[in-house]
């Protein structure tokens, strides 16, 4: 009996286990940005990142770069890397940029990415959901997507 009963705690053991690997939503991470209440918060933490790169595509590790200050760039801003606009505020390890959801009116995905020190592009880790790449010939490099779901209107 105490055979039976510990062959069936394992095989319900290993169909919960199957059942949690195949949930996708488990699977899914999203890098760059958090929601709260009516804004977006973009966040650039060093950890999301692997390495930099350049406009005129060179790399640089980003264990060689000295983080002083990053901008957010985007569709939103032309992809400008030097907007004094968009100048991210440091918050203990991380820089975080605030938008108004209403900003976004009647899109669904925006690209964005971050640029540190107004020269290096931070490419984002590949184990992102919310990625795509920048340059249609290149697997990378990468921009986030932040995914935007609209209100229906009736």
């Amino acid at each position: 009996m105490k055979k039976i009963l510990s062959t069936l705690f394992l095989l319900g053991s290993l169909i919960g286990l199957k059942a949690q690997t195949t949930d996708t939503s488990a699977t899914q991470k999203i890098g760059g940005y958090r929601l709260e209440k009516d804004e977006v918060v973009f966040v650039f933490n060093p950890n999301e990142h692997r390495d930099f790169t350049t406009s005129y595509g060179m790399w640089r590790s980003k264990e060689n770069v000295k983080v002083k200050k990053v901008t957010l760039c985007g569709e939103f801003n032309s992809w400008m890397t030097t907007a004094k606009n968009y100048q991210m505020t440091k918050v203990g390890e991380v820089y975080e940029y605030r938008m108004k959801l209403s900003d976004f009116k009647g899109k669904s995905k925006v690209e964005f990415k971050f640029v540190v020190n107004e020269k290096y592009w931070a490419e984002p880790k590949q184990d992102f959901t919310n990625t795509t790449q920048s340059m249609p010939e290149f697997t990378i490099p990468k921009n986030f997507i932040l995914n935007l779901v609209q209100p229906e209107t009736n």
